[in-house]
């Protein structure tokens, strides 16, 4: 999509279509197909520019071809003014095999800033300097036709361009933007998802997973956008694990809106969950118990000092103050209590405080 916008950018060629195909329902603009239902613009004589197409053409096969991605990338497109105006290939048959193919005629006019299933993303995508991607979409070519690309996605970025060249197109909210219009490419996501290894990485690790994400859709029949969650893909158990057991993560996609959900296949718990548990529990009893005992210490430390030392001396000690009063007239009185190291050795520490205190009280 850089290389594909970049392209446009720097030819001359390309250079008028915007202004050729112009605002939506302003004279001399390319006209709407349908006046009731407004989603195609009749781009006759501007999209079907034959030097133009095989340019386009020419470019978008040699970006297609370098990318190496055979049955995943089945179309790219740009869109001056939002509108589709080239698509290659226009028919696909080298990706599919037959019957199926995709024919991308029908993609040739579409006002993607009109089309209420292209509006919202379309518009998120304006001021975006990185690609933003919608789906999962189903491509069908007819009525009763089988689909081409059961789920497929659209990654979308801007071709901005300088202000002084007149491009400009306005968002939803009413943001001018100096934008040529869009680069497109379709993913085949079935195809990507099968190119890729996750479904055995997770099985490998005896998990599961679900990978969803929300789409931001306009409703035309309540004129508002509504959220709309599709799964894109999933292991194979991961039915049978309830909601609750899996963690999810939101993923750094480009439009932020895409989130996995892993659990282990016998739900949350891991095959180390129950001998970590008891564990944990019997650490916890370990720590509780050497804390109460911590504490008990403690308050009977406090217990002491209150029965032998003054209250304001204690709060003294502990700020670290000096305890040492200064008396300018004092009495000294000197005693000696007979047998006092018999009598206290039958005693607790408490209670030869209690006594000597109950002792020096009756004295003062």
């Amino acid at each position: 999509l850089f290389a594909l916008g970049n392209f446009v950018k720097e030819m001359p060629i390309f250079h008028d279509l915007p202004f050729l195909i112009g605002k939506g329902g302003e004279p001399g603009s390319a006209p709407y197909i349908n006046s009731t239902v407004i989603t195609h613009r009749n781009v006759s004589g501007i999209c079907d520019n034959v030097t133009k197409m095989n340019e386009f053409n020419r470019i978008a096969k040699s970006i297609k071809d370098d990318a190496n991605m055979d049955g995943v990338l089945v179309s790219m497109d740009i869109a001056p003014a939002s509108v589709v105006c080239f698509e290659y290939p226009l028919l696909n048959t080298e990706d599919f095999t037959p019957p199926l193919y995709l024919n991308n005629t029908g993609a040739i006019g579409l006002d993607l800033l009109k089309d209420p299933k292209q509006r919202s993303w379309a518009s998120d995508t304006l001021p975006s300097f990185r690609p933003v991607v919608a789906g999962p979409r189903t491509l069908v070519q007819c009525p009763d036709c089988p689909p081409a690309v059961r789920m497929a996605f659209i990654a979308m970025m801007p071709i901005k361009m300088p202000p002084e060249m007149g491009y400009n197109i306005t968002a939803d909210d009413g943001t001018s933007y100096s934008v040529y219009g869009f680069a497109s490419a379709i993913i085949n996501w079935e195809r990507l998802l099968n190119r890729s290894d996750i479904f055995q990485r997770f099985e490998s690790r005896g998990m599961q997973f679900e990978l969803y994400k929300v789409d931001h859709n306009f409703n035309t029949a309540t004129n508002q956008y509504e959220d709309m969650t599709s799964v894109l893909a999933k292991s194979a158990g991961a039915d049978r694990i309830g909601e609750s057991n899996f963690f999810n993560v939101s993923l750094p996609t480009t439009n932020n809106n895409w989130t996995i959900g892993v659990a282990y296949d016998d739900g949350v718990e891991a095959p180390w969950f129950q001998w970590a548990l008891a564990l944990s529990i019997v650490l916890s009893v370990a720590l509780s118990s050497l804390l109460l005992v911590i504490l008990i210490e403690k308050q009977q430390r406090r217990e002491l000092l209150r029965q032998i030392i003054p209250v304001k001396a204690i709060k003294r000690l502990q700020q670290k103050r000096v305890v040492v009063d200064k008396y300018n007239i004092v009495t000294l009185f000197q005693s000696d209590i007979i047998d006092f190291t018999a009598i206290s050795a039958e005693m607790t520490p408490i209670r030869v405080m209690q006594m000597l205190n109950s002792f020096y009280n009756g004295v003062d």
